[in-house]
């Protein structure tokens, strides 16, 4: 399935520089805390965050991202959400990609006075479907 992602709203930005030290890896992490539905579109609420090893600092964004959907998508991705916390297993993928895309992009401004650099992963992620 293709989304129709017609908006990225972010509610929080929490960075800090924990020690200025050589940075070995970092991890991503994405969680999804939310979803609201009405007729017409979707919002699913997330937390990116990225922390920079070991103990030098991190990044979180916080937000929403907006879908404009037909009616039946929505009400399919409605009722995936109220029965199994969760999106369609065939969006998955392409909402983790979306996310992390909008927030390495827009963390790059963030992090670049901090003196890191944007978590940055070559392969899109593809989801699994059982």
């Amino acid at each position: 399935m293709i989304l129709m992602i017609t908006n990225f709203i972010v509610d929080e930005i929490d960075a800090k520089v924990l020690e200025r030290k050589k940075i070995d890896s970092f991890t991503a992490n994405l969680s999804v805390k939310g979803a609201m539905f009405d007729s017409n579109t979707a919002a699913i609420y997330f937390v990116w965050s990225v922390d920079y090893a070991p103990n030098c600092g991190y990044i979180k964004l916080a937000g929403r991202a907006v879908f404009a959907e037909p009616k039946e998508k929505l009400a399919q991705m409605q009722e995936e959400w109220e029965t199994n916390r969760c999106l369609p297993p065939g969006l998955v993928g392409e909402f983790t990609n979306s996310i992390n895309y909008f927030c390495v992009i827009n963390s790059a401004v963030i992090l670049k006075p901090m003196d890191f650099l944007p978590p940055l992963r070559m392969q899109p992620i593809v989801a699994k479907e059982d």
